[in-house]
């Protein structure tokens, strides 16, 4: 999603000039929670491919997590690839990963 279909949908799903001014700083907020979203992209498959799964729809549901993750970085603007060093330290123990 480009910044500027990110503003014609804010526009349209957010008509309130405050609402949108929030919206946008809470995306902002949001791009300094690196631990977080590495979390999420860890919980959502991001980073690896989902489990096999015999069910489509569980398959889907996986797919459609994986996906509302992504858009939630683009959103925040932030690479996915970004957080690999986020993740790195997870797995060395460090403990001061943010």
């Amino acid at each position: 999603m480009k910044v500027s279909d990110w503003v014609k949908n804010a526009f349209a799903m957010w008509p309130n000039e405050l609402q949108r001014t929030r919206l946008a700083g809470e995306y902002a907020a949001l791009r300094q929670s690196q631990l977080l979203l590495a979390d999420l992209c860890q919980r959502n498959h991001v980073f690896r491919p989902a489990p096999n799964s015999e069910s489509l729809f569980t398959a889907g549901v996986a797919e459609g997590r994986r996906r509302c993750v992504l858009e939630l970085l683009q959103l925040t603007r932030i690479d996915p690839m970004a957080l690999t060093e986020v993740r790195r330290m997870r797995t060395e123990g460090h403990s001061d990963a943010a």
